[in-house]
C-alpha cells in the first residue's frame, strides 16, 4: 500500500488526547472548558487581533486565552509549527487586550512519531517553557502552564 501524505487532523486528534492526560478540559469555555479550536476563536474573542488567521487551538484559563497550539503533519515541519504559534501569540499580544505567553508547535504522525516543542514569553524574549529545569517536550500540563505562569509573573 503506497504511503500518501497524512491529514494534519491527525495530529490534532493526538493534542487533544495528551491534552486530556495532562489535565486540560478540552471543551469549549462555554461549557466550563479550556479549548477553543481554529474556526471558534474569532467567535469568541472577535477582538483577539487574528484577522482570520487562526491557529489550531488556543488554550484558556478562566476563559481567557493563555495558549496557542500550532500543529503540522510531518516531523519536518517542527520549525514551522513553532514559528507559526510564536506568530499567532504575538499578533494577539499586540492588540493589547490579551496575553498570550506560550506557544506550542507539534509535528509529525503516528507512523513516524511527533515532536512538541513549547515557548513561554517572559516579556522580552520567547524561551524554551521548562519545568524544573528541564525542557517540556510534551503538550504542557496545567501543573507545568501554572507552575511558568507564576515563576515568571513573581
Amino acid at each position: 500500500m503506497a504511503r500518501g501524505k497524512r491529514a494534519e487532523s491527525r495530529c490534532r486528534y493526538l493534542i487533544r488526547d495528551i491534552a486530556v492526560q495532562k489535565g486540560w478540559d478540552i471543551r469549549h469555555p462555554q461549557k466550563g472548558g479550556d479549548f477553543l479550536e481554529e474556526q471558534e476563536i474569532e467567535d469568541f474573542f472577535p477582538d483577539c487581533g487574528l484577522e482570520g488567521k487562526k491557529p489550531d487551538f488556543l488554550v484558556c484559563k478562566k476563559a481567557l486565552p493563555i495558549l496557542v497550539v500550532e500543529a503540522k503533519n510531518e516531523i519536518s515541519k517542527i520549525g514551522d509549527a513553532v514559528h507559526e504559534a510564536v506568530q499567532y501569540a504575538d499578533r494577539m499580544n499586540q492588540r493589547g487586550r490579551y496575553a498570550v505567553k506560550i506557544a506550542v508547535g507539534v509535528a509529525g504522525e503516528e507512523d513516524h512519531g511527533y515532536l512538541f516543542r513549547s515557548l513561554f514569553w517572559d516579556g522580552k524574549t520567547w524561551q524554551a517553557l521548562t519545568s524544573k529545569g528541564y525542557e517540556i517536550t510534551s503538550f504542557p500540563s496545567v501543573f507545568e502552564v501554572n507552575g511558568a505562569f507564576s515563576t515568571y509573573n513573581s
